[in-house]
């Protein structure tokens, strides 16, 4: 249940361009304990047009708990988000994190024979659940022993009915949450009449949401890949490597989530993709390519994944012929080297979510270190800058290029991503 909202720009319109924003929940107190999130179709829609709402759920979700965080976006306040028939059917297809979300259930799905153990089997992973628009007047009371809000809009002409079972909500421990509420005069009408939790435009409009990169690239083939190798009873980390150098938006947000708040209790220091892959473990893996595949993003420019993989590749065949480099770590610095123009923010702002050593950052921003100086070579290289050079010395490098070129083409061809002409 949502009110109509100021959508935030999440992508240009040449790619995803749809929207989310946050609308507070607040008790009895006017504290504010909780949000709802939002989800719009396209930017400057004034309505929820979701024509597939397993979609709508993904995108949401990915946007707010992966790209922003939970951490960051609500605090420690709960998350309510609007769930799909599909994904209640069968919640492991969007893996997300239970912790601080509450669930809202659509109340017609109440009359499917088996909705109750669909709800409790929510409720067992960590789920709480809301319903909107329930009265006992149309639905099971079992259901009352299942949920934890009962979301109610005021406007509505059943509203005065539902509360006449007042008290049996209250005896069920459910809380009743007032929607839609405009004005004063509604906040104290609803107050009276028994209501714990309050959302309108009584507070304030929705909130908007500032994701740090606006476009959204992903590579649909290796999220693919990626879910059906986590699916193996034994994962092997080497293909999950390789596959996530595939999708930089898929490793900037892995590695996010690793460097947020909600994972601050240890410090990472991220060298390896492996390291991000073994900090994140199989199932949060599995979960972010899971969202970002079901919202539908639009693919990542081929040409542009090929030229970020060539970068890495050759920065990694160039760190082998230097006993005092790290030839995985030159392959993340190659890799983010690039990632700037991907995901549309500035370097410097990207790698304060990124927790990565220090190393690899002053190589990043500032060409410092041995890392810095390799990097800083290939891309000398790649824009035709090493005349003064050797011959010999330009032939090394140019069968560096050509290994990290036959290296791209192979691992790309071998996915099923062939990015040769024709």
């Amino acid at each position: 249940m949502t009110d109509p909202a100021s959508p935030v720009p999440a992508a240009s319109k040449t790619q995803a361009s749809y929207t989310i924003a946050l609308q507070a929940i607040c008790d009895r107190h006017y504290r504010h304990v909780a949000d709802e999130l939002l989800y719009r179709a396209q930017h400057n829609a004034d309505h929820a047009d979701i024509a597939d709402p397993l979609q709508a759920t993904a995108r949401a979700c990915s946007a707010a708990l992966y790209e922003v965080g939970l951490s960051a976006l609500v605090g420690s306040r709960s998350l309510f988000f609007n769930t799909s028939e599909e994904w209640i059917n069968n919640p492991e297809i969007m893996p997300l994190s239970s912790e601080q979300l509450v669930a809202e259930v659509p109340c017609h799905l109440l009359h499917q024979a088996d909705a109750c153990k669909k709800l409790e089997y929510l409720r067992q992973n960590g789920y709480r659940i809301a319903l909107d628009d329930f009265s006992l007047e149309t639905h099971p009371l079992s259901a009352l022993n299942l949920v934890d809000y009962l979301k109610i809009d005021i406007r509505a002409p059943h509203a005065p009915h539902a509360l006449r079972y007042l008290q049996t909500y209250k005896d069920a421990g459910v809380l009743l949450v007032a929607c839609f509420v405009e004005s004063i005069e509604q906040l104290e009408q609803a107050k009276a009449a028994g209501f714990d939790l309050f959302q309108g435009y009584v507070f304030a409009p929705p909130a908007e949401i500032r994701t740090l990169g606006l476009k959204r690239h992903s590579n649909r083939e290796a999220q693919l890949r990626i879910l059906s190798e986590l699916c193996l009873a034994q994962p092997a980390l080497e293909r999950l490597e390789t596959l996530l150098a595939q999708d930089p938006h898929l490793c900037t947000l892995l590695l996010k989530y690793i460097n947020s708040a909600a994972n601050q209790r240890r410090a990472h220091t991220i060298t390896h993709l492996r390291d991000a892959i073994l900090i994140a473990g199989f199932d949060r893996i599995k979960a972010l390519a899971s969202a970002i595949l079901l919202s539908r993003n639009d693919p990542i420019h081929q040409v542009r994944l090929r030229t970020v993989l060539i970068r890495a590749a050759m920065c990694k065949h160039l760190a082998q012929r230097i006993s005092t480099l790290d030839k995985d770590s030159a392959f993340i610095v190659g890799l983010f080297s690039n990632l700037e123009g991907l995901e549309d923010t500035p370097l410097n702002e990207l790698l304060k979510t990124m927790p990565f050593s220090e190393a690899i950052k002053d190589a990043l921003l500032h060409r410092e270190g041995e890392l810095g100086k390799l990097l800083q070579l290939v891309e000398d290289y790649e824009a035709g800058r090493l005349l003064q050079k050797s011959p010999q010395f330009i032939a090394l490098l140019n069968q560096d290029y050509l290994q990290a070129s036959v290296w791209t083409e192979n691992l790309l061809t071998a996915h099923g991503m062939s990015l040769s002409p024709g």
